[in-house]
């Protein structure tokens, strides 16, 4: 035993040290990093030295190296590297189109950076140059490279050799064979666009026009045409551009067989194919059939079943091809049914490469509790996810988080938003809701140009969530030479976190006399609305209002003023109004920002007396919204408001009249500016006078848009407006409509949730005396 100890004391080769030999631009710790050999361990076993066979593995495996290798010098393990060559730059010969420093974006290399030569790093950039030129209706462009040295140690360029040739951007589309879906139809529905003029020029992407063969493939489907084959014809080269031709044949087209359900436990038959409204006999459609079997997935997923799933279409059909009849075979894989768990908030940031960071503590400010009371779900219940949507929605309508930039009903629209988290019991989830907030806190601003009465603006300074609790502020402002406000609001949707909400103001009103609405006002008031929520869609409200108005002749008027021109409701002096509201709100919309499909109403009662004016006042205003083919969205609008004076002064008085015509009602006409007017006279009649609006005692306003998205961030509006004022209730008269119609835009600020609005209008009946407006500019939706 003593002689096997010492005999193999007498061989053991303990490594003293480990050298790197060989590097240029690489760090020694990249290589200690991945390294298990360690000082102090045997050479002489085997195990260490298939430790160190291993090590030359990983050191090759970091991808910098042309050789790796190890040897024993005395009693150091030296492991001795040689390097790949570095890319010095990358150099282009024959590019006139596209300068070095674009090339060099496109390719995505940077010269700071380290890479390594490999023909595959160099192939690859060949690939995304010549990609970039066909992107560029470069589509004979060649590339080659070559590799050059340089005086830098261990470096190398690689030079790339370009012959552009000529430009070619998509000069023609067209399709052979079509005689059922129309050139027009089948343009619509492909990628593959054409050039116009010089202006938009469309480039040729070979890959996008093999996808467009499944396009146009799935129109055919949608009517009918289960046979249709496409085919993409060589591209032809034209004088300025390039021809892409789709062959078609049509075949002929199929009627619906029989449906049948496989799979399904959880429904029966009749419930899942009560949800399918084609019957047998009817021409088959894709699109349809798709939307109808979403339907009745949504059966599983508003009990939790989220994981259930249908074979995919092209598998259901079975064709019979002699009798053009399809029959549909619906195979369901239903999943087990989960629960919810708990809401585990967090606050991120969302960087330009969609890279998502949490936010530093206390960079987010809004309370957990205003987020959980607009989830419709409570723990242990069914994960409906109808129901998350709808959470969704409601969180979206807050106004507080980043959100896409035209938000889409029955889809996730928050960013990052809701996901499901596992737990350790596998029929419970959580849901993970990630919230990115915008900037709440914003100053907007208006103004209007009118052909009569020169510019004015508005201000508005907001934060749509004070402290994080969700309550709403603004200080509203508005300056011009003869209109001057300012009004003070704060609004608690949820009083107490309770189903009550508070909405309170305090104004004040400065408004000189203007051409023809020449009379001085100057309002000073406060308001409080209080309201109770009965369910989700509607509300009860109750108020009170106190105020003191000051109304006085035109101030700018340099003669003396005949009083008995006076009319009876230009009632000269200080005079206070105390009024108690009631009234009952319904908001079935979508999106309050910017509404695609739902209704609004809100109808209001308010009572005066006590103080010196006495009257009734009934306002009232209903929204329709309705997205149509898929894109635009069809909005209606009606205002109908009444007055009546019951008591002390007999009539209404001018601040409380109704005025229309402007941005918010009639587009095309002048703020206010519809309706009566009078004259009113100088004592020397020889000087004349001047005339002044009057407003009326009942008012309508209707309201029609059609509003398109061309970006996801501008929408165009089309738009007709009618309605006008009279005197009196009993004096209303449909013949008295003023009409007018214009069109607008709608620019969503991103980050901001705000919408700019510009409307022109002109109008198209019109009196003698209506004065006009042109051109609107505020922030928000007219309705």
């Amino acid at each position: 035993m003593l002689l096997a100890a010492f005999s193999a004391a007498s061989f053991a080769e303990p490594i003293q040290k480990i050298v790197i030999q060989g590097i240029v631009h690489v760090q020694e710790k990249e290589i200690r990093e991945v390294i298990e050999t360690r000082p102090g361990d045997d050479f002489a076993s085997s195990i260490v030295r298939q430790q160190i066979r291993d090590d030359i593995r990983a050191v090759w495996a970091l991808g910098f190296f042309q050789d790796v290798s190890s040897e024993m010098s005395g009693s150091d393990l030296i492991f001795k590297v040689v390097e790949k060559n570095i890319v010095h730059d990358l150099q282009y010969a024959g590019n006139k189109k596209f300068k070095k420093k674009k090339l060099d974006e496109e390719v995505g290399f940077d010269k700071k950076s380290r890479l390594f030569f490999s023909p595959e790093a160099a192939e690859n950039y060949k690939k995304k140059i010549q990609d970039w030129y066909t992107k560029k209706s470069f589509p004979n462009s060649k590339v080659s490279w070559t590799v050059a040295s340089v005086s830098a140690p261990q470096a190398v360029d690689i030079v790339f050799a370009i012959d552009e040739g000529k430009k070619m951007p998509v000069k023609k589309v067209v399709f052979e064979g079509n005689t059922i879906l129309t050139d027009k139809a089948l343009k619509k529905t492909i990628q593959t666009k054409e050039s116009w003029w010089f202006i938009i020029q469309r480039q040729y992407d070979e890959t996008a026009a093999k996808q467009d063969i499944d396009l146009i493939t799935l129109a055919y489907w949608n009517v009918g045409y289960l046979d249709v084959k496409v085919t993409l014809a060589p591209v032809e080269e034209l004088e300025k551009g390039l021809r892409i031709k789709f062959l078609i044949e049509e075949g002929l087209p199929y009627t619906l067989g029989d449906f049948e359900v496989e799979g399904n436990t959880i429904f029966s038959r009749e419930e899942l194919l009560s949800k399918i409204q084609m019957k047998p006999g009817d021409l088959f459609s894709y699109s349809s059939l798709r939307d109808q079997e979403l339907a009745m997935i949504q059966l599983y997923l508003a009990q939790g079943y989220l994981d259930t799933s249908i074979t995919p279409l092209r598998e259901q059909l079975q064709k019979d091809e002699a009798n053009k009849i399809v029959d549909i075979r619906l195979r369901l894989t239903e999943s087990t049914r989960k629960y919810m768990g708990k809401v585990e908030i967090e606050g991120v940031v969302t960087l330009d490469d969609s890279s998502i960071f949490p936010t530093k503590e206390g960079e987010f400010k809004t309370k957990d509790f205003v987020i959980l009371r607009e989830i419709e779900l409570k723990e242990g219940d069914p994960l409906d996810w109808s129901k998350v949507l709808e959470s969704d929605r409601n969180l979206v309508n807050l106004n507080f988080f980043k959100t896409r930039p035209y938000p889409v009903k029955g889809q996730p629209n928050l960013i990052p938003g809701f996901q499901r988290e596992q737990t350790n019991d596998p029929d419970i989830e959580n849901l993970r809701l990630q919230l990115e907030e915008t900037q709440t806190g914003s100053l907007s601003f208006g103004g209007g140009i009118s052909t009569s009465y020169g510019p004015s603006v508005f201000a508005t300074l907001t934060e749509r969530n004070i402290f994080g609790y969700g309550i709403r502020g603004s200080i509203q402002g508005e300056y011009g030479k003869y209109r001057n406000s300012a009004i003070l609001n704060l609004f608690e949707p949820h009083l107490l976190n309770s189903d009550y909400s508070a909405d309170w103001d305090i104004y004040y009103i400065n408004q000189e006399g203007y051409r023809g609405r020449r009379f001085d006002q100057e309002r000073i008031g406060s308001s409080i609305m209080f309201g109770k929520e009965l369910d989700d869609e509607l509300s009860v409200l109750f108020g009170v209002k106190g105020e003191v108005a000051d109304i006085q002749p035109y101030r700018s008027s340099r003669y003396s003023l005949d009083k008995s021109s006076f009319p009876e409701v230009f009632k000269l002096g200080e005079t206070t109004t105390t009024s108690l509201t009631v009234g009952v709100v319904h908001d079935a919309r979508d999106f309050k920002l910017d509404p695609t499909a739902g209704t609004y109403g809100r109808a209001t009662l308010e009572v005066a007396g006590l103080t010196d004016n006495e009257f009734v006042k009934f306002r009232s205003v209903g929204n329709y919204f309705k997205q149509i083919f898929n894109k635009p969205v069809l909005a209606f609008s009606g205002e109908l408001n009444l007055a009546y004076a019951y008591g002390s002064p007999g009539f209404i008085p001018l601040q409380e009249r109704f005025f229309i015509g402007g941005a918010n009602s009639i587009r095309g006409f002048d703020e206010g500016s519809i309706g009566e007017s009078t004259i009113i006279w100088y004592e020397d009649h020889s000087l004349g006078g001047y005339r002044t609006f009057l407003g009326g005692e009942a008012a309508f306003v209707g309201n029609t848009e059609l509003r398109y998205p061309l970006t996801p961030f501008l929408q165009a509006v089309a738009f007709v407006d009618m309605g006008s004022v009279w005197p009196e209730i009993g004096e209303i008269d449909p013949a008295d409509f003023r009409f007018s119609a214009g069109a607008g835009f709608r620019f969503r600020v991103p980050g901001l949730n705000a919408m700019i609005r510009v409307d022109f209008a002109a109008p198209i009946r019109k009196l003698d005396e209506d004065e006009t407006e042109f051109f609107h500019f505020s922030f928000g939706q007219s309705f």
